[in-house]
């Protein structure tokens, strides 16, 4: 059976901002588009969970070079980063992003330090707090704090393979 799928008009001579705008156009009929907009981690559209899964279940590189360390020491190595992400508006990098690129907004940050937190200790539960300019990861009685330039308003509870968002 053949199943007509509407996809965007998209032509060559057409800008980033024009293809965006019409892959945003499409989105909430359109399979194809909301894909996109998930590969692409447009995340003031997109729903957090995937992202949150991917970022904590496999991103391993990060962790192999930062494993024998402790918490506090890898807060420091992040914020030694300079707090600017690879990606530009409401796009997230992934934590693997994060370290290769040895920069990042406090929210990658935030999500790499939790996603090292699961890695390193995976009985531990987390929260990252995330108000307009910054990222608090909240683990036992310590808080990591990191400044974010994204603008999101998200509460995030980690533990082993269960992740909830508000």
């Amino acid at each position: 059976n053949f199943i007509k799928l509407e996809y965007p008009d998209i032509s060559v001579d057409d800008t980033r901002v024009q293809i965006t705008g019409k892959i945003n156009e499409l989105a909430d009929r359109s399979e194809l588009c909301m894909l996109t907009i998930y590969a692409f981690r447009q995340m003031d559209v997109a729903d957090w969970l995937p992202y949150i899964k991917a970022s904590i279940e496999r991103n391993p590189v990060c962790f192999s070079e930062l494993g024998k360390k402790g918490t506090e020491e890898v807060y420091e190595i992040l914020h030694s980063f300079p707090d600017e992400s690879i990606y530009s508006g409401a796009r997230l990098s992934l934590p693997d992003e994060v370290w290769n690129f040895r920069r990042g907004d406090g929210i990658e940050k935030a999500i790499l330090l939790a996603d090292f937190i699961l890695l390193k200790y995976p009985d531990k539960s987390l929260t990252i707090d995330i108000r307009q300019n910054e990222a608090v990861v909240r683990l036992d009685d310590k808080e990591f704090r990191f400044s974010s330039e994204k603008g999101f308003t998200k509460k995030i509870f980690l533990s082993r393979g269960k992740y909830v968002i508000g």
